[in-house]
């Protein structure tokens, strides 16, 4: 859903190395999460993969009818997979809920963990052998060279730390924390369709510290940001109209509204206009009521029923 009278909000989710996603438009924040951008890929025999799919090593085969089971089930997948590839991409992700800064001078203190505890670098590679699904010491130097595992990479899977950062600069601006993040995902190739890839499992960890990204307020045209800004305040809907709330809203959202009436139902209709999804509220006569979600987005509000209500947020 888009506003009416704007051309629909842009979102560049594409993986860049240097920098995180960045606003392209006033009515659109980054997304959670960017694309992915392979690194670098390895393909894997059938027998070096328990499939969840066809799980023949996990079955038992101590008597003859398990044993004429498991060769089934390996038959099965020898005619099905033609082999396996394993990815490894790294993409960005926010590390934490995108705030707002008011104008003037701010100053934000924020501590993030990155990394994973871990005693020595080969557990995580053991670690990872385990979550895929895939034979123990099947990482070695020709494997790892082809999905670019580098040291670098083994040494963020294999520390936790904890860092606190504080910072002093003008207001009126979003900020957002990004990190990097490390995905090993395992893909089944199919004899069938040999060009498409099938995801079987994935593990995802941190890596990189954290990036602060700004957008300053003053950088969007007001032509970009019709209607009022969402924040604390009311308004009154007629039955039957409607109210557009271009902020931008993180965090815990909170919508209330209020039957004026005594003796009529009301009906509340939120429509989050960047990233879609409608929510209905009842509200019986004189009641009130409450929406606490996190939705990023700015938002309709429309009065609908026999009675007038009072929308307010914080």
């Amino acid at each position: 859903m888009t506003q009416q009278g704007n051309a629909p909000a842009e979102i560049d989710a594409t993986y860049y190395e240097a920098r995180p996603p960045r606003m392209v438009d006033a009515r659109a924040f980054p997304p959670h999460e960017s694309l992915r951008g392979e690194m670098g890929r390895s393909e894997l025999k059938l027998d070096d993969v328990t499939d969840p799919d066809y799980p023949w090593q996990l079955m038992a085969h101590d008597s003859p009818g398990g044993k004429k089971r498991m060769e089934e089930v390996k038959r099965r997948k020898a005619e099905a997979v033609q082999d396996y590839v394993l990815v490894h991409s790294r993409f960005w992700q926010q590390a934490l809920d995108p705030r707002h800064a008011p104008p003037g001078k701010y100053t934000n203190t924020f501590t993030y963990t990155i990394g994973r505890t871990r005693a020595q670098s080969s557990s995580v590679e053991a670690g990872l052998e385990v979550s895929l699904g895939i034979a123990k010491g099947i990482f070695t130097g020709s494997m790892k060279g082809s999905l670019k595992w580098t040291s670098t990479t083994e040494t963020t899977f294999s520390e936790s730390r904890t860092r606190t950062i504080e910072e002093t600069y003008d207001g009126n601006c979003w900020f957002l924390y990004w990190q990097t993040m490390h995905e090993m995902a395992l893909y089944r190739r199919e004899i069938g369709n040999p060009d498409a890839l099938v995801l079987v499992r994935a593990v995802v960890a941190p890596s990189s510290v954290v990036m602060v990204d700004r957008f300053n307020l003053d950088k969007l045209k007001a032509t970009q940001r019709p209607g009022p800004l969402l924040g604390t305040g009311s308004v009154t809907l007629n039955k039957g109209e409607s109210r557009d709330f271009n902020g931008w809203v993180f965090g815990n959202t909170k919508v209330s509204v209020k039957n004026l009436s005594k003796n009529d139902d009301g009906q509340l209709i939120l429509s989050w206009l960047s990233l879609g999804g409608r929510i209905v509220i009842d509200v019986g006569p004189g009641a009130v009521k409450q929406v606490d979600k996190y939705l990023p987005a700015s938002f309709k509000a429309t009065s609908s029923g026999v009675t007038s209500l009072e929308v307010w947020t914080a």
